[in-house]
């Protein structure tokens, strides 16, 4: 039986439905995410603190040489969502402490394919991989106050609403709040929808 850490690293793709498929990004990846970051440059970086330093194919290949590097370490997983084979977005996994058995889960989505339902069936998939797969017990995200898109998704999941970290990220020269939600093992229901807690 492969171990977590391996099924991690071996991980090829992660099957949503409706079309849509996550696969770990590769260096074959930058121009089209790269392509997606300026599209939607004015939107991302409301929230994002990381998207001024995106500034050239080169600056996302280098993000993605790094994050391959974390994932072979099992560390990380980034993956890229295509919707019917067209590029949409990012999500993954963070962080990942086998240790604790946690991590955080971050996401993007171009605008094309927001409001749809996309970033919530990818984050329930992500999720299932985590706690399922993975045997992690905690998964976090975090999400600005005001950004009630982002918020959307883990409530929508069920995730708990464990508080607020007062200003906890710099955006934009702005230190903003952010809502913590987790899911744990014990309260999930891997490939349904989460059990009600209490």
């Amino acid at each position: 039986m492969s171990s977590p850490i391996n099924a991690l690293i071996n991980l090829k793709r992660l099957d949503v439905g409706d079309g849509i498929v996550m696969r770990p990004v590769r260096m074959y990846h930058g121009e089209e995410i790269y392509a997606a970051v300026v599209a939607n440059r004015q939107s991302l970086s409301k929230w994002l603190p990381w998207v001024p330093g995106v500034n050239s194919i080169a600056d996302e290949r280098n993000f993605i040489r790094a994050s391959m590097d974390h994932h072979e370490a099992g560390q990380v997983i980034w993956l890229g969502i295509w919707v019917h084979g067209t590029f949409a977005g990012v999500t993954g996994l963070h962080e990942i402490d086998w240790v604790n058995r946690r991590t955080s889960i971050g996401y993007w989505l171009a605008g094309h394919a927001r409001g749809r339902g996309v970033m919530t069936a990818c984050v329930k998939t992500l999720t299932d991989f985590a706690l399922c797969e993975l045997d992690l017990n905690r998964v976090e995200i975090r999400c600005a106050v005001g950004n009630a898109p982002s918020r959307a998704i883990p409530e929508r999941l069920g995730y708990e609403t464990e508080g607020v970290a007062r200003e906890d990220m710099v955006v934009g020269g702005r230190v903003i709040d952010l809502i913590v939600y987790a899911a744990l093992a014990r309260e999930w229901r891997c490939g349904g929808v989460p059990e009600a807690t209490t």
